[in-house]
């Protein structure tokens, strides 16, 4: 396991989004080891992440925040092997 902790600090966004990063990796590859499809855990993990974000935002908001998501994926902004 990880220690991320900073002494008297605050995390700034971008040590928090790694660590974030950092924690779910190491999800996946345990509930892939576990016998998890990776499609299964792509949709649960969207899933997860949008319920959360409605929960704090509310549905027009996250629906609003997600509406330019399909050109992005046809721009490549999520792909990471080309």
């Amino acid at each position: 396991m990880f220690s991320f902790a900073k002494t008297g600090q605050q995390l700034s966004e971008q040590e928090q989004r790694q660590i974030a990063l950092d924690l779910l990796l190491e999800a996946w590859h345990s509930a892939m080891d576990k016998g998890v499809d990776p499609e299964v855990l792509s949709k649960t993990a969207i899933f997860a992440g949008l319920s959360d974000m409605v929960g704090a935002y509310g549905e027009r908001a996250v629906a609003e925040m997600t509406e330019d998501l399909p050109s992005r994926i046809r721009a490549g902004d999520f792909t990471v092997r080309r």
